[in-house]
């Protein structure tokens, strides 16, 4: 983990991954000297998930130990649900009969409370969840002590989800755009004929016209629409770049331009364990 002179101090754990056995070292060292004289715990974000193996809401507080244990951390500051799909625990962390996910029947509102209690006990300063559709937050919502904090799902300009950025931001659910500038590998992963948003003729232009990158376009778009981006780097000098999207601002004709990009509604995750119709 390197350290940047950018405000951009925000890690997030994927544990379905082990990330969290990846980083836990760097984590334990990196708020003690010699290797940071100013950097304290309250200064980094930390974000977790609850992955799809740990719905059963005796199993949430094991999820969320291991994840405090493999960081050597007190508490994280944002615990998400990762999606709304409960597979069957004691096999991995995907368990499949042939080509089918071993899916079982968990009521999201089970888990919702079992996450609540986490807040109460003090290991995550807030709770939210990821990949979650209208019609599954109204069931959160409407037995929620504490509601969601945040929605975190894939957004951009070919999925720019205006319905469900709309309801969330009715209900005060922070929203989190992944992949908002695409996803570099766009062709292989989608097969679209389209291209990447990065090499989109359209946002190209307005690059053009603002003096800017493609990325600051995209990232400009996010935040004038109120959505929270974090675009995935490791290169300072690209983290850097990142920020420079503060003094310009995109005018009519951009955002009628940008908006016709919707039309090619093409997402990049839609993994095979979700049901048909998930999305609708």
């Amino acid at each position: 983990m390197t350290q940047s002179n950018t405000p951009y101090n925000s890690v997030t754990d994927m544990s379905i991954v082990l990330m969290s056995m990846i980083m836990n070292t760097k984590l334990d060292k990196l708020f003690r000297k010699p290797f940071s004289t100013s950097l304290k715990r309250d200064d980094v974000f930390i974000t977790s998930k609850l992955w799809n193996i740990y719905h059963e809401p005796h199993l949430v507080p094991t999820a969320i130990d291991r994840t405090l244990a493999d960081l050597k951390l007190d508490y994280v500051d944002l615990y998400l649900i990762h999606w709304p799909v409960s597979f069957k625990p004691g096999e991995g962390n995907f368990p499949k009969d042939g080509d089918n996910f071993k899916t079982i029947d968990v009521p999201i509102e089970v888990t919702w409370k079992a996450m609540e209690a986490l807040v109460k006990q003090g290991k995550v300063k807030s709770i939210g969840v990821s990949n979650f559709p209208i019609r599954i937050l109204k069931q959160i919502l409407a037995v929620a002590e504490i509601p969601p904090a945040v929605n975190q799902f894939e957004c951009h300009p070919y999925l720019p989800c205006d319905e469900l950025v709309s309801f969330c931001k009715q209900h005060n659910i922070q929203v989190t755009a992944y992949s908002p500038l695409g996803n570099p590998d766009w062709a292989k992963l989608t097969g679209s004929s389209f291209p990447g948003l990065l090499e989109n003729e359209v946002i190209q232009k307005i690059a053009q016209k603002h003096n800017k990158s493609t990325a600051d376009v995209l990232i400009r778009w996010h935040i004038d629409r109120e959505v929270i981006v974090i675009p995935k780097s490791v290169t300072p000098s690209r983290i850097q770049s990142n920020f420079q999207v503060f003094d310009f601002k995109l005018d009519e004709e951009d955002l009628a331009a940008i908006k016709e990009l919707a039309k090619i509604n093409q997402r990049v995750v839609n993994p095979q364990f979700l049901p048909p119709g998930f999305w609708d």
